[in-house]
């Protein structure tokens, strides 16, 4: 079942829709190429690990990102067991300056 509720918080405006039976469900396939330049498919690339994947649509998440990604890192940054992905979704309006903004 989808639910549409009325989003008020800082970070976004407008609907926002809640998906009840997300859990159990597989994470979406996304590729792309990492800042080396090397593909990147989530979650094949993590497989077997403990991952944190954090997606941001808009400039003004990344301190949301880092309150979690720093301790993340902190905590567990030199076990190989754990990884943390900051996967950005900008527009197709952003690619013109995307070597910029990697």
């Amino acid at each position: 079942m989808i639910k549409a509720e009325q989003n008020s918080s800082k970070y976004g405006e407008g609907p926002e829709v809640v998906q009840n039976n997300i859990i159990g469900q597989p994470f979406p396939k996304i590729t792309s190429k990492s800042l080396a330049s090397t593909a990147v498919t989530l979650p094949e690339t993590a497989e077997g690990k403990v991952t944190l994947i954090c997606i941001a649509f808009v400039r003004r998440a990344q301190s949301m990102i880092d309150s979690w990604a720093q301790p993340f890192e902190i905590e567990f940054g030199k076990d190989s067991r754990f990884t943390v992905y900051e996967v950005p979704m900008i527009s197709e309006a952003w690619k013109i300056v995307s070597w910029m903004i990697d």
